[in-house]
């Protein structure tokens, strides 16, 4: 999972939940990683900048952790084998200070475990 993000990430539109149609691409490849890793149990991770306020930055990136996992159930993932779960401002990337870094903590992380 961790090569599939090193250049890329799930785009959704601006303070919304909805998946942009852009981040297809990288949707499929992972399902396709998710299915060869079908033992494993894989956590969602939904990030968000510092902007707005820290209970609207959690819901908002649990909405956008739980789009990622709707589609993935949809492509054929067992709902077993995901969660999703929202952690707002919390762990930043990058520094919030910059719009570089603001993009870089709106993200998706996957956590993997066995």
């Amino acid at each position: 999972f961790a090569t599939l993000f090193a250049e890329k990430s799930v785009q959704f539109t601006v303070a919304s939940a909805e998946i942009e149609p852009a981040s297809g691409e990288l949707l499929e490849a992972l399902v396709k990683t998710a299915k060869r890793c079908s033992k494993s149990k894989i956590e969602i991770g939904g990030y968000t900048d510092s902007d707005g306020s820290a209970a609207s930055n959690v819901n908002l990136s649990a909405r956008r952790a739980q789009a990622v996992m709707a589609y993935l159930i949809k492509s054929g993932i067992a709902e077993s084998q995901v969660s999703a779960k929202g952690y707002g401002e919390e762990k930043p990337i990058a520094s919030n200070d910059t719009a570089e870094g603001k993009a870089k903590n709106r993200r998706i992380e996957f956590n993997v475990s066995n």
